[in-house]
């Protein structure tokens, strides 16, 4: 959808006019979610994509905190962990990797 300058669709609530266009990696899913928060993605072209997961907040990278990543093609990858928060070390607190193939090497 292209809006002319100025213009904001009258579906658009405030919090999805100042969000980003990024996002990329997600095929643009993620760019409808302009609060990190935990979101099932649907991917209809390619199911075996759907997860759930925390999105990456750029802006403040504190917020980064919780993902559970879902790969179908190789289960032993799936994970939830805590994402590294570099400004509050303190904040880094859960983590639980699973590998069932090497289980003394989460």
């Amino acid at each position: 959808m292209v809006a002319a300058v100025g213009y904001t669709p009258r579906h658009a609530t405030v919090r999805y006019a100042r969000m980003g266009w990024g996002y990329g990696g997600l095929g643009g899913w993620a760019r409808w979610f302009g609060r990190n928060h935990i979101q099932v993605l649907e991917n209809p072209i390619n199911p075996q994509r759907n997860h759930i997961q925390t999105l990456e907040n750029l802006t403040n990278p504190q917020r980064n905190h919780i993902q559970a990543l879902e790969n179908p093609i190789n289960p032993q990858r799936n994970h939830i962990q805590a994402l590294e928060n570099p400004i509050n070390p303190q904040r880094n607190h859960i983590q639980a990797l699973e590998n069932p193939t090497n289980p003394q090497k989460p």
